[in-house]
């Protein structure tokens, strides 16, 4: 493995004699195979945090945030299908989820060149806060393949979710919901129709059953459905009562899934929820001891079949009494051969420019990841400030052991 600054990681396989700070060996509520943390601490008072920065990675800028096309930009997600990667975000003209945010996007053939970003899902409403009904937030959640065709795929804050084809040259066809009875439309703005329309019903119940499953449960879930608030898996408190959002999920060498969570109380913290019956049933989300910023993180499986997660793993001491985000540079991987102790941890990209243009939600960092993996690379594609877009090509080989 490469790297380029002088900090200490161990490599794969090897375990820390002596736990690290604030290292769960100590909780008493964890279980004995909730995934910890087997790397130092991170330390804010160096650089990249005290990890040690991957050689060889290579980052590529796919979208510009200009106060004419929208400055705030974020909540990734990346696909590779046929040749073809498809990056989708959430834009806004200058802050985070307001008013008429919309979806835009961008393809490449190669990761490293990008087409011209192009409006994806348009705003369902106005961009200035009006009557709660016009309210529309449109935020990126997925990309769905079905048949032959890639679809992208936007939550409507709590109206529910919209879907539509996307090609590999760009074209576009009728966005529909993947809800019976969505709302009516803002006036002065596209109607789209539901999910029972014949044309669209066959691939809105195929969409709808794909992101059901467990390794494809979104990241967000506004909806306020019951039915969907029963979904198994989705959390809204751990076992020691904390709120959880954002999961992401990988499954373990040995067959057992794990739904990571971000916690919305101050303890800075990843939970983690498991599942012994191929994601039919959950435990309730404990605490673990990888540090978070809290932000939202990306798991997955190497080809190996060693588990990884991508995000913010930067805090201060666990627990604090006072709420406090830290700071979300850098961006960092972590890898785990038996998809529990992760003992593998370093930054893919660090040293954040300032933000340009100040908005509401917006901070200073790299962050909310996705990633694909394509023949010898990981790909992960993230925020820069909640402003721009970039990717980063990561060899597997700087992953070997």
């Amino acid at each position: 493995m490469k790297y380029a600054s002088p900090y200490v990681v161990l490599l794969l396989g090897v375990c820390l004699t002596t736990p690290a700070k604030n290292s769960f060996a100590d909780e008493k509520s964890a279980t004995a195979d909730v995934p910890r943390f087997a790397v130092p601490f991170p330390d804010l008072s160096k650089p990249a945090a005290g990890y040690r920065v991957l050689e060889g990675v290579e980052h590529f800028p796919i979208f510009h945030a200009t106060k004419d096309i929208g400055t705030y930009s974020h909540h990734a997600q990346l696909a590779h299908r046929d040749g073809t990667f498809f990056a989708a975000w959430s834009n806004h003209k200058e802050r985070e989820d307001g008013p008429g945010q919309r979806v835009f996007a961008s393809l490449s053939t190669d990761g490293r060149s990008w087409g011209e970003p192009f409006e994806l899902f348009p705003s369902q409403g106005p961009t200035e806060p009006g009557n709660k009904a016009a309210v529309r937030v449109l935020t990126a959640l997925a990309w769905v393949p079905v048949g032959e065709q890639m679809y992208a795929v936007a939550e409507v804050n709590n109206h529910g979710r919209v879907a539509r084809s996307v090609s590999a040259d760009g074209q576009l066809e009728p966005v529909f919901w993947l809800i019976a009875k969505p709302p009516a439309a803002v006036d002065g703005f596209e109607s789209y129709a539901a999910s029972t329309d014949p044309r669209f019903s066959g691939v809105a119940a195929t969409i709808v059953d794909h992101l059901a499953e467990p390794m494809n449960l979104p990241s967000w879930d506004f909806y306020n459905d019951a039915a969907r608030r029963k979904m198994i898996g989705f959390h809204k408190k751990a076992a020691d009562g904390h709120r959880m959002c954002e999961p992401t999920t990988y499954r373990r060498p040995d067959g057992v899934y794990v739904r990571l969570y971000r916690d919305l109380e101050s303890t800075h913290r990843i939970y983690a929820s498991l599942s012994r019956d191929n994601g039919r049933s959950w435990a309730e989300p404990e605490p673990t001891d990888i540090p978070d910023s809290p932000s939202r993180s990306f798991s997955g499986n190497l080809p190996d079949g060693r588990c990884y997660l991508i995000g913010n793993q930067v805090a201060k001491p666990f627990d604090q009494k006072q709420p406090q985000h830290h700071t979300r540079d850098p961006l960092v991987i972590s890898v785990s051969r038996d998809g529990i102790v992760f003992d593998l941890a370093a930054a893919i990209r660090t040293g954040a420019p300032k933000i340009r243009v100040r908005g509401h939600g917006k901070g200073k960092g790299y962050q909310y990841p996705a990633a694909t993996i394509v023949g010898d690379d990981l790909w992960v594609l993230y925020s820069i400030g909640k402003e721009d877009v970039a990717i980063s090509r990561v060899p597997l080989d700087l992953l070997s052991e």
